[in-house]
């Protein structure tokens, strides 16, 4: 549950998916490669109070917002740097799928690849 404004500052764990049941939630994701610079500039002393913020303007090039709306399934892999920012209320489930041996997998080989694809449904902003 989380009420509009509250936000969750960068932070990187394993792969995690979240299914959104109500409201809207902006995602912030970077490039795994740029987790320590990300980490620094969105936790850092002059970093905004809330990442909401972000949405004026983006810590870095390279982070995307990704706009998660009621019934929809956002997933990412391992290492992902993300923060996220709740624009509504937003009621969610989700999980964090543990740690793999590579940040990286090749979904050529992962027989769950199509299940993990359509669970990616999310509108870019």
């Amino acid at each position: 549950l989380s009420l509009p404004g509250t936000s969750i500052s960068f932070h990187t764990h394993g792969a995690t998916w979240n299914a959104l049941l109500r409201g809207r939630k902006v995602w912030f994701l970077a490039p795994p490669g740029l987790q320590r610079l990300i980490m620094a500039l969105g936790n850092n002393a002059s970093a905004p109070v809330s990442t909401c913020e972000w949405l004026a303007r983006r810590p870095h090039p390279s982070v995307r917002a990704v706009l998660q709306p009621a019934g929809t399934i956002l997933f990412f892999g391992q290492g992902v740097p993300h923060a996220t920012c709740a624009l509504d209320e937003s009621w969610g489930v989700g999980a964090q799928m543990g740690y793999y041996p590579s940040p990286t997998m090749d979904l050529t080989r992962d027989p769950t690849h199509d299940f993990k694809r359509s669970l990616a449904h999310c509108l870019w902003i």
